[in-house]
């Protein structure tokens, strides 16, 4: 079992490489490729990056041994709300956010205004 300062140090270590190597949170392309998904298609991030925000997250057993009767989403549970999620918000992005010994949060993300100020510069230039 790890403790919660080991969890801690997991996460903080998967954002800094996912930053380093310049991981990007997963968009997916429509609600019916959740069908063929392995468990977890998308980037484990280990935070949530900056220009983004959290409008959910998903709670899930990584493991694939959890019930439903559990507190942790099993895998199908997960894919029947990320179906209908991804349905109803196409311009979200997804990526594993938290991760622990046997379950991840994974959120639901979306680019924050502040974010384009990166993109564009600081305005100062004409085309902008």
């Amino acid at each position: 079992m790890m403790s919660l300062e080991q969890i801690v140090a997991l996460n903080a270590k998967i954002a800094a490489e996912a930053r380093q190597a310049g991981t990007e949170p997963y968009v997916p392309r429509c609600a019916d490729e959740v069908d063929d998904y392995p468990p977890f298609p998308f980037p484990n991030l280990g935070q949530v990056p900056t220009g983004y925000e959290v409008t959910d997250r998903f709670f899930v057993d990584k493991t694939g041994l959890g019930r439903s009767s559990e507190p942790a989403l099993t895998i199908e549970q997960f894919r029947t709300l990320l179906y209908d999620h991804i349905t109803d918000h196409p311009d979200h992005a997804f990526a594993i956010v938290e991760e622990g010994p046997f379950q991840v949060v994974v959120g639901a993300l979306r680019r924050v205004r502040e974010d384009v100020e990166h993109i564009l510069g600081d305005g100062s230039h004409p085309d902008v």
